[in-house]
């Protein structure tokens, strides 16, 4: 078993994901992130890599951010063990 993070503009992908006998595709219940899946869904099958799709496996993952709890914890400071201070 193999565990990839990989965008589909990376070569070779499709080729390598045709060899596989089944392919998870984690997701989560947000607008951005089924728009994107759909998007590699179709990309597949107008690339005639379709048959991927039936040796797929969708897994949700998780709950999804709380945008207002996001933008807080991007706003936070980050101190490293240096003493370099990040925003």
């Amino acid at each position: 078993m193999i565990i990839l993070d990989l965008g589909d503009t990376v070569d070779g992908l499709y080729d390598l994901l045709g060899r596989c006998s089944k392919i998870y595709t984690p997701y989560i219940e947000e607008g951005a992130a089924k728009a994107k899946l759909n998007q590699y869904e179709e990309n597949l099958r107008s690339a005639g890599y379709g048959e991927i799709l039936k040796k797929t496996v969708r897994r949700r993952m998780g709950k999804p951010r709380n945008p207002v709890a996001l933008e807080a914890s991007e706003s936070k400071i980050t101190e490293f063990p240096d003493g370099e201070r990040k925003s």
